[in-house]
């Protein structure tokens, strides 16, 4: 009951299913032309969109929102160092590394 008899051929069902859906000989449509043409359409300019938006680089950032520091920082996490030479008005913070803060570390120059 239920499972694959003994003389059916066990996995010769996938294989007959899919040449059941390719084997019939009814003749295409305008209307299934129509269909599959604008679904490729609508494929291809949110592929060409998406593209395009990756191969664009961000803005250059405003001059005038920028300030000139020089700040030192270690991952706590791995020992990574950063120096930091500009760093925007707004928003002055540390960066993150390894998904954590990284800490001030005073350096006399």
């Amino acid at each position: 009951m239920g499972g694959a008899a003994a003389g059916d051929g066990g996995g010769q069902l996938p294989a007959k299913v899919l040449a059941s859906l390719f084997s019939h000989n009814a003749p295409v449509t305008v209307t299934q032309i129509i269909v599959a043409l604008a679904i490729f359409l609508v494929i291809w300019r949110t592929s060409v969109f998406f593209l395009r938006m990756l191969a664009t680089p961000p803005p250059e950032p405003d001059p005038e929102d920028t300030a000139d520091v020089l700040q030192h920082f270690r991952c706590s996490t791995c020992g990574t160092e950063v120096t930091m030479t500009v760093a925007s008005n707004t928003e002055i913070g540390a960066p993150r590394h390894c998904r954590e803060e990284m800490t001030l570390v005073w350096r006399p120059e």
